[in-house]
């Protein structure tokens, strides 16, 4: 099956396109996903032959109640279908085996679990290392479903490479294509949310920056691959420590992944916590005003916005990743949980110069606040990009590292000093020291001194 990712210029394909063409009189075979692991026999139980193949109304009727016919018995009568072939790739796309995760992994923990899917701490019993698998909950019963699922994988492996995205591994379905397990790299020191927003703790202004250069720089590959993440925040980016000199950060989370033009977006924009002010309509039904106001389109772990958001329409939505780039580091910056609702929600949407003076001063970095504002713009037309953020970050480490010389220069020079003083005392005392060994000699040769000390 084509991954939508990797070819920007193939536009990604709809829940219409599920269906193969067909001409009046026939009825169109429903595409079916599984994967290529399993033989083409072991697909047959898989299907279900009333509701995955529209038949003929004469051909239906003929079967009866007798036992559905192989798939393959099933093609050959419809052997004037153009689209064998392609309907035989996208059936051995999807996984009937139900054992791979028990034979080849042994589950330790729980890492994380959501209203939709959980993240298994697993090892692997081959190569011993720990990996993190995700799966969902609920059963995927649809074609549509899967398609849906498969949306994060084909996002996530298309977008590897770079140092601060998740690392993918592998995925596959199970349970006749029921629940789709993606096994990706294991973060053991966990997110950022837990790390410091649930334990009241503020980012120093030294990490703050690092993560606005790391984030920005995988936001701006993601973006030049024309995929938005739509789900940027603290409960999706990971610290790690894949550089030995200091702390990265990983972002991970593809769930909600789509072309940057929304052709494709799922009908779930993101959390609202860090939810730019042009995803939501505008009007006073739209933008919600309380807690209550949620309860009726809460979608995961309680924080998404489902229905009541304004639906994506063919768009630039990279500017909606940098705002909650920005929602991200404030919220970091100043150590407290964001408000889903309300008038600080609105306040924060709407007078981005307080926000940005906010966070600046909790951190004490200027150039956090500078962020900050550049990336809350109300506007997304005056909205930084996430490139333009890399230039900020690479200035402010240009400066930073201007300034780290500077202050090396004067260290410095202030050891040549300490060190020209200690010189200037110590020829003093050599001085002293020859000038008092001479006279002692001197004593010694009149006989005045007869035991000469052990320093002469």
């Amino acid at each position: 099956m084509d991954n939508p990712f990797l070819n920007p210029t193939t536009p990604p394909k709809t829940p219409a396109e599920i269906r193969t063409p067909h001409t009046a009189g026939q009825f169109p075979i429903i595409k079916k996903i599984a994967n290529a692991s399993e033989s083409f026999q072991n697909l047959a139980p898989v299907l279900d032959f009333d509701e995955t193949f529209l038949l003929p109304p004469d051909l239906k009727n003929s079967l009866g109640t007798r036992k559905p016919e192989p798939v393959d018995s099933i093609f050959a009568t419809h052997d004037k279908h153009k689209e064998k072939h392609e309907i035989l790739k996208v059936l051995l796309v999807a996984s009937t085996q139900g054992r791979k995760f028990s034979l080849d992994f042994e589950q330790v923990r729980v890492a994380g679990k959501g209203a939709f899917s959980e993240v298994l701490q697993a090892r692997h019993r081959l190569d011993g290392c720990t990996y993190a698998i995700k799966r969902n909950i609920t059963p995927l019963m649809s074609d549509k479903s899967r398609l849906d699922s498969l949306q994060e994988v084909f996002a996530l492996s298309a977008l590897q490479g770079h140092p601060n995205i998740l690392r993918y591994h592998d995925a596959w379905f199970e349970e006749k294509g029921r629940y789709l397990h993606m096994q990706t790299e294991f973060l053991s020191e966990g997110t950022l949310y837990a790390l410091f927003i649930e334990r009241g703790k503020r980012m120093p202004s030294e990490e703050l920056l690092a993560l606005a250069a790391d984030l920005s720089s995988a936001l701006a590959f993601m973006h030049s691959k024309g995929v938005v993440h739509l789900d940027v925040k603290p409960d999706n980016i990971f610290r790690s420590n894949r550089r030995r000199t200091q702390n990265s950060f990983i972002i991970g989370d593809f769930g909600l992944a789509c072309h940057m033009d929304g052709t494709d977006a799922r009908s779930t924009e993101g959390d609202s916590r860090y939810l730019c002010p042009e995803a939501m309509d505008g009007s006073p039904k739209q933008i919600p005003d309380t807690e209550e106001d949620l309860s009726d389109c809460a979608s995961d772990d309680e924080d998404l916005i489902g229905d009541t958001l304004k639906p994506a329409a063919p768009q630039d939505l990279r500017a909606r990743d940098v705002f909650s780039l920005g929602a991200t580091i404030y919220e970091l910056a100043v150590g407290l949980p964001l408000k889903k609702s309300g008038e600080e929600w609105r306040q924060l949407r709407s007078d981005t110069a307080r926000a940005a003076k906010e966070a600046g001063a909790a951190c004490g970095s200027s150039e956090i606040a500078n962020i900050v504002q550049v990336c809350l713009e109300a506007n997304p037309s005056r909205r930084a990009l996430a490139c333009d953020v890399v230039d900020i970050c690479e200035a402010n480490s240009s400066r930073e590292q201007s300034r780290y010389i500077n202050q090396l220069h004067m260290q410095l020079d202030q050891l040549k000093r300490q060190l020209s003083r200690h010189q200037k005392v110590t020829n003093n005392l050599l001085k002293n020291g020859e000038r008092n060994r001479k006279r002692y000699r001197e004593q010694c040769a009149n006989g005045k001194k007869r035991f000469p000390p052990c320093a002469v």
